[in-house]
C-alpha cells in the first residue's frame, strides 16, 4: 500500500463533509492511485488489517468500522465550481454555480471473505486524482492517520496545499471555511465553532502531524469575520518535492480574490495569473 495521497487543489477546496471513518476509507483508496497515470475505471480497497494498523486500533475495531461505513459512503457527495469541473462532464460554456458530485459511481462492498472494503470512484472525481501534473497537494497518510477529528484532516489538507510556499500563512473569510467544511448549519456561534471545531482541530494537527499551526480571529468589530493560518514545518519531517512534478505549482484562492475584475470567472483569474507566474518564472503551465 502507498502511503502517499495526491489530490487535485480543486478537491483540497470543495465543499464536502465526510465522518471520520468515512474520510479514512477515502484516503486510503486514494493513497493507492497512481496519480501520474490514467486510473480508468477501476475498484480501489482498504483491507481491515491495513486500516488497523494505520490507525493503531485493534483488527475487531477495523472490521466494526468499516462494515459500518460503506452503506453510507454512496450517498456522500461534493460541491464543486462549475467551472472548475473537467471540460468533458460540463454541458455547456456558460454552466455557473456549484454542482454536487457524487464520490462513488457504486456502492462500497465490504467483502468478508477477504476482509477488504472496495470502492469504484466516479467518473467525475477521478480528474482530479489521476494524471495530475500541477496545482496537486501532496502528503503523507501518517501524517493524518492519528487524528479523530474529521475537521483536523480537512484543515491539515488546506495547510497542505500551501507547504511548499516560502510565506506560510494565509486568511480565509469565516463564510468560505464554513462552507468547505459544510459547517454553515451548525456551531452556529463563534464560540461554539471555535470550541468544536477549530480548537480540537489545531491540538490534533500540531500532535500528530507534521505541521504545528496557530489561528488568528479576523474582526470587524466584535464580530469574528474571518481566520488567518499561519504554519511551520516539523524540524525533520520537511516534505520532499516531486522531482518530476511541482505540486507547488499552485494559484491560490487569496490571490483569487484579490486580482479578480469585473465578470472574470475563477477559471478565467486563475488562467491569467498563470500566464504572469509563466512570464516570471514562477510557474509552469501545460
Amino acid at each position: 500500500m502507498s502511503n502517499i495521497v495526491v489530490k487535485h487543489n480543486d478537491l483540497i477546496n470543495a465543499s464536502y463533509r465526510l465522518s471520520l471513518i468515512e474520510q479514512r476509507i477515502i484516503i486510503h483508496c486514494i493513497g493507492k492511485i497512481r496519480s501520474d497515470l490514467p486510473a480508468g475505471h477501476q475498484a480501489f480497497f482498504v483491507s481491515i488489517e491495513e486500516f488497523a494498523t494505520m490507525h493503531d486500533i485493534t483488527t475487531k475495531q477495523s472490521y466494526f468500522e468499516l462494515s459500518s461505513a460503506v452503506n453510507r459512503l454512496y450517498d456522500r457527495y461534493l460541491s464543486i465550481d462549475s467551472v472548475n469541473m473537467p471540460k468533458e462532464f460540463q454541458q455547456q460554456e456558460d454552466i455557473n454555480g456549484k454542482i454536487d458530485i457524487r464520490w462513488l459511481s457504486a456502492k462500497a462492498t465490504y467483502d468478508s471473505d477477504q476482509q477488504k472494503v472496495y470502492l469504484w470512484f466516479s467518473p467525475q472525481i477521478m480528474p482530479y486524482l489521476s494524471q495530475l501534473k500541477q496545482n496537486f497537494t501532496k502528503y503523507d497518510i501518517s501524517n493524518i492517520a492519528k487524528m479523530t477529528s474529521a475537521h483536523a484532516i480537512r484543515i491539515y489538507e488546506l495547510l497542505a496545499e500551501r507547504q511548499f510556499q516560502k510565506h506560510k500563512r494565509f486568511s480565509m473569510p469565516l463564510s468560505d471555511f464554513r462552507e468547505r467544511l459544510q459547517l454553515e448549519n451548525t456551531h452556529t456561534s463563534f464560540g461554539h465553532l471555535n470550541s468544536r471545531v477549530l480548537a480540537p482541530a489545531i491540538r490534533q494537527i500540531n500532535e500528530y502531524s507534521n505541521f504545528i499551526v496557530t489561528i488568528k480571529n479576523i474582526k470587524d468589530g466584535k464580530k469574528v469575520i474571518g481566520l488567518t493560518f499561519e504554519f511551520s514545518i516539523k524540524s525533520g519531517k520537511e516534505p520532499k518535492r516531486d522531482k518530476n512534478r511541482n505540486p507547488n505549482k499552485v494559484v491560490t484562492e487569496q490571490e483569487i480574490k484579490q486580482a479578480a475584475r469585473p465578470g472574470e470567472s475563477r477559471e478565467q483569474v486563475r488562467d491569467r495569473i498563470k500566464k504572469m507566474k509563466q512570464a516570471t518564472g514562477k510557474i509552469a503551465v501545460n
